[in-house]
């Protein structure tokens, strides 16, 4: 019996020894498991310290949400210490704004499950923020906020953004936003009633081939900052669509404040423009269409402003139409000019007319003026108003003027083999002839075809081609060595500096016909042809009064001394087969008359 208790007691112990070494084993692993667990802990910590991003916990106390804890690098940026934020609110930590921008978000994590984020801005830097709840025994007990520094992200987004929406050179709005934004205007009817104007600066093109891209740049950032100045308003919207072409939206409130907008859009950007030393004057002409009456879609209110602002070219630039119906029809003609224009040439249409510019003193025809004129089988008769804009727009142009420059020297010497006493005949160049760099090559060669001796061939020019005086000198310079004759032509309209034309070597002034035919009624017109005539006396200048129509206009110009004249009072222009026939009848009339009575 003993034996067995022994038995029984020696199991026991064994099994009690047992017992405490599994005791000991788990304890033992346990207290292994909590150091690992303090070393994870402890590395978890440094980590989030040394990640750039804020960490921090919060939970709802009172209808408030209590900060309990914070870690992250990016607070130091803040200059926050981790042991300040524990038990601040939110509305501590974040100013007022912001506290009331992040509540929702706060609110919305403390209810329900699942990952938030928003964007934000805090001391300067942009903010990626995530909220994600914490639970326990299903209850959220706590949230915690993540927020990384967004700033690189933001700021590329940004960039991509200006990218896609704005202009590099101008810094407007491009055509993408403009798109958007009056799609905004028609959906949102705000405002209910607003206009489109499509603006393009005049001569633009001549002026980059003058001056160069480098001076066309920066003229089309001053329009741009002159277009900012003029719409203020934040319902105004300006924007460059491309080239030389800008649109603003204008709410419309009465056609009287419509009218202003754009005469104010006109008169600052012709204000003269000091680049390179020298003064530019730029100008631009600016179509007009409404919502709603032109259109209620963005197609339709482009095309009309657009069609308008080429009807304002054609009617004499530096001006502005409204759209209507009838403009489409003349958007429809100016399609099927340029379609036809591109064969003219070639099927023989154009022919030249000639008017005659007589010397008062002498009663002798001096000199013919060649005027292009342009009859298509399926357009009709074509003004020269109407289609030289289309030509000047490409390179027609200059085939066009080679045309006439050799069927007018061609001409001359034709009649003076007829037996017609030598003439100088005149010939208009355009812009992109006169700076095209065959020019002299192509006169030298017509010259010697024709066999027209140079002295009867004269050049004229427009003010408007001397805008880069140095490239004029030398290009002047160069034809004149031919033996011709240069004139300025419409001589006063606005582009020559008064001390920069004693530079040109021109031979002749030309006096624009709106100041000659208003010399009997405008006191300023008959002040200005008086100016112009005596300063091409002193600058040793031959000078022509185009534009006479009537005796009157005649006496005044002899008064002041310009001799040379044409205009209809003397001759409409004629035809070529008409010209010998016409010579005699007016060195006839005008003799018999007497012209200086």
């Amino acid at each position: 019996m003993r034996n067995k208790m022994n038995l029984s007691f020696e199991r026991t112990i064994q099994s009690n020894e047992q017992t405490n070494r599994l005791i000991m084993e788990s304890f033992s692993q346990f207290l292994k498991m909590e150091e690992d667990l303090a070393i994870v802990f402890e590395e978890l910590q440094k980590t989030i310290r040394q990640h750039n991003s804020m960490i921090l916990k919060y939970k709802k106390v009172d209808d408030q949400f209590i900060y309990t804890f914070c870690e992250g690098i990016l607070l130091q940026r803040y200059w926050i210490e981790t042991t300040d934020i524990p038990g601040k609110s939110l509305d501590e930590l974040f100013p007022e704004e912001l506290a009331n921008y992040m509540l929702p978000y706060y609110e919305h994590a403390w209810k329900l499950p699942g990952l938030i984020s928003f964007e934000m801005k805090w001391r300067g830097i942009q903010l990626l923020t995530l909220l994600r709840p914490i639970f326990r025994d299903g209850q959220i007990t706590g949230v915690i906020s993540v927020s990384f520094d967004n700033t690189l992200q933001v700021n590329m987004k940004e960039k991509m953004s200006y990218l896609t929406d704005y202009d590099h050179l101008t810094r407007l709005p491009n055509r993408t936003f403009l798109n958007k934004r009056l799609q905004e205007f028609i959906e949102q009817k705000s405002p209910a009633q607003f206009a489109v104007f499509a603006m393009n600066i005049d001569h633009f093109r001549q002026i980059n081939d003058t001056l160069g891209h480098d001076i066309g740049d920066r003229l089309l950032q001053v329009v741009a900052r002159r277009l900012k100045t003029c719409v203020k308003d934040e319902q105004y919207f300006v924007s460059r669509i491309g080239g030389n072409e800008f649109i603003c939206l204008i709410p419309k409130i009465n056609d009287m404040e419509m009218n202003s907008s754009v005469e104010q859009i006109i008169n600052s950007i012709k204000q003269p423009i000091r680049m390179s030393g020298q003064d530019l004057f730029i100008k631009v002409s600016v179509g007009i269409s409404e919502y709603p009456e032109s259109g209620n879609d963005s197609e339709k209110l482009f095309k009309y402003a657009d069609t308008a602002m080429f009807a304002a070219k054609v009617n004499g630039r530096n001006q502005f139409k409204y759209w209507d119906a009838q403009l489409n029809d003349q958007f429809h003609r100016r399609i099927l000019i340029e379609k036809h224009l591109k064969k003219a040439i070639e099927n023989n249409e154009f022919t030249l007319y000639y008017q005659p510019q007589i010397n008062q003193l002498t009663s002798k025809i001096i000199g013919l003026e060649s005027l292009i004129r342009w009859e298509n089988p399926e357009l009709g008769f074509v003004m020269p108003g109407e289609f030289i804009p289309i030509a000047e727009e490409s390179d027609l142009i200059i085939d066009i003027g080679n045309w006439v420059l050799r069927e007018a020297c061609h001409f001359n010497k034709q009649l003076q083999l007829d037996g017609v006493p030598p003439l100088r005949i005149a010939v208009n160049l355009s812009t992109k002839q006169f700076l095209d760099p065959a020019l002299k090559d192509n006169i030298k060669m017509i010259l010697e075809e024709s066999q027209l001796d140079p002295q009867y061939l004269e050049l004229e020019i427009t003010e408007s081609m001397t805008i880069e005086v140095e490239i004029s000198i030398r290009t002047l310079r160069s034809l004149k060595k031919l033996g011709l004759s240069i004139a300025m032509d419409d001589f006063g309209t606005g582009y020559s500096s008064l001390s920069n034309l004693k530079e040109f070597p021109i031979d002749i002034l030309k006096i624009d016909q709106s100041f000659v035919n208003g010399m009997t009624s405008s006191l300023v017109n008959s002040s200005i042809v008086k100016t112009i005539i005596a300063m091409s006396k002193s600058l040793d200048l031959d000078v022509i009064a185009e534009g006479v129509e009537d005796k009157e206009t005649l006496k005044m110009l002899n008064e002041y001394g310009c001799s040379i004249v044409q205009g209809y009072y003397f001759s409409r222009p004629i035809a070529a087969n008409k010209v010998r026939e016409a010579y005699y009848e007016i060195m006839s009339k005008h003799f018999s008359e007497g012209l200086q009575g």
